[in-house]
């Protein structure tokens, strides 16, 4: 093979995301609910809608289980950024005392040798004395 040719054209193949898979094959599985088959995921959600909607989440008809106002509000939060996505986050960046942001330009392209041993010594680069070369 020429020198600089990769023997893998496309790339490492991406990794498998063994979790995921395994969560989405469990959450396919049918379950029977008083006589109707429902996949876990449907039954997730339909729990998840009861108790964002009443408080509370019926297991079985002897287990119903009331949600606290934290719980209540985590369960609401997680539908909504299931469904609407995360909200948008506004970031606003600002120097000392809420002014602009302040950039210094520590080498110039001339001098990236001087600027590398600068950075890592801790001290200032020099400007370049390299006058017409």
């Amino acid at each position: 093979m020429p020198k600089g040719v990769s023997g893998n054209p496309n790339g490492r193949p991406p990794k498998n995301r063994a979790l995921t898979e395994i969560l989405e094959k469990a959450g396919a599985t049918q379950l029977d609910i008083n006589g109707n088959k429902v996949s876990r995921k449907r039954l997730l959600a339909s729990l998840l809608w009861e108790a964002a909607t009443t408080g509370k989440i019926t297991f079985e008809p002897e287990r119903v289980e009331v949600c606290d106002v934290d719980q209540w509000i985590g369960i609401a939060k997680f539908i909504y950024t299931q469904v609407d996505g995360a909200p948008r986050q506004n970031v606003e960046l600002t120097g000392a005392d809420g002014g602009p942001i302040q950039t210094q330009q520590i080498f110039d392209h001339g001098n990236v040798a001087a600027a590398i041993a600068s950075r890592s010594s801790g001290y200032p680069v020099p400007p370049s004395t390299d006058e017409g070369s």
